[in-house]
């Protein structure tokens, strides 16, 4: 799995299963979440995953992610720390995934 560094924002397009892991450079803070619908009409829609562990875990994969809420169509989210990581996983639809440290989308 590829992992973006997320300094102060980052972007996926074209998400169809997993999407790359990202990584926040400032778990402590507020991170902004854009998860929009890009095509298509979803069942069972896209899930953002979180994790609280290292960033060495999440390398070598043994990183344990925790499931959010499933989404049928595009929304936005705030988390406020402490979060390392996050993730998409797509079951339908093509999905894009913004993600901006420390303020707003």
């Amino acid at each position: 799995m590829t992992i973006r560094r997320v300094i102060q924002s980052e972007s996926q397009t074209g998400i169809t299963t997993t999407s790359d892991e990202f990584v926040l450079a400032n778990t402590a803070g507020r991170t902004s979440i854009a998860l929009h619908l890009t095509e298509g009409t979803p069942v069972a829609g896209a899930v953002l995953e979180y994790t609280l562990d290292t960033e060495q875990a999440i390398e070598t994969g043994s990183a344990l992610w925790v499931k959010g809420r499933a989404y049928l169509a595009s929304t936005l989210e705030t988390l406020n720390g402490p979060v390392t990581a996050l993730r998409v996983v797509a079951s339908d639809g093509v999905w894009a995934l913004n993600v901006l440290c420390d303020g707003k989308i």
